[in-house]
């Protein structure tokens, strides 16, 4: 653009100082936990839990017109449920979340078996402002649910099922941001709560 600068001259760096060296302080972390026990037989259960630091920019940083460092994301690729974080805000950033879960084989055999767990998901935000609504910190309560057949470590046919009850932190509040397609940043209109989500899945892996 005409007004652009190249900041890399030190001349017009130092001469701009306002545009150039223009400072931002980050602070971001993230921190995850897995447990598992196990007191024989076929069950196990344990206790998950991790968190994301977040920023005060609404949505999660997302769509800003300039970016908040602050929001930690976990790579999208570590799942902690089936809907919330996954599919919803993406991943875990601006959140603490605590999972007991439980699970069980049966009907096991020399090289294959039956899986059952099942997880319960609670979390909250860290930082209000970072959220859609900006009014809560709760996101929501999430039970997910899984059947599981298993030859080995080779093959693996699941039925996946997820339910979310939303809190404050997910509803539309009237003239707050909104981030839903690249570019789409128009404030909503009117309060609205958010509704419950679910999902039901079919998942076969293949090894070879």
């Amino acid at each position: 653009t005409e007004d652009a600068i190249n900041c890399f001259d030190e001349n017009l760096r130092l001469a701009n100082p306002d545009r150039c060296l223009n400072k931002q302080d980050i602070f971001q972390w993230g921190v995850a936990l897995e447990s598992e026990i196990r007191l024989g037989g076929p069950i196990i259960f344990g206790l998950n839990g991790g968190a994301a630091s977040g920023g005060s920019t609404a949505n999660y940083g997302l769509g800003a017109e300039r970016p908040d460092y602050d929001f930690f994301r976990f790579n999208a690729d570590y799942h902690v449920d089936l809907i919330l974080f996954r599919n919803i805000i993406g991943t875990v950033t601006n959140a603490a979340y605590y999972n007991p879960y439980i699970s069980a084989k049966f009907l096991e055999q020399s090289d294959s078996h039956l899986r059952l767990d099942l997880d319960g998901i609670f979390s909250h935000a860290l930082d209000i402002e970072g959220t859609p609504s900006g009014e809560s910190a709760l996101y929501g309560l999430e039970f997910d649910a899984a059947v599981r057949y298993i030859v080995l470590e080779q093959f693996e046919a699941a039925i996946e099922g997820g339910l979310l009850f939303p809190f404050g932190a997910l509803d539309a509040a009237e003239d707050r941001p909104r981030y839903t397609t690249p570019g789409d940043t128009g404030p909503f209109g009117a309060d609205e709560e958010a509704g419950i989500a679910w999902t039901l899945q079919f998942k076969f892996f293949w090894q070879f």
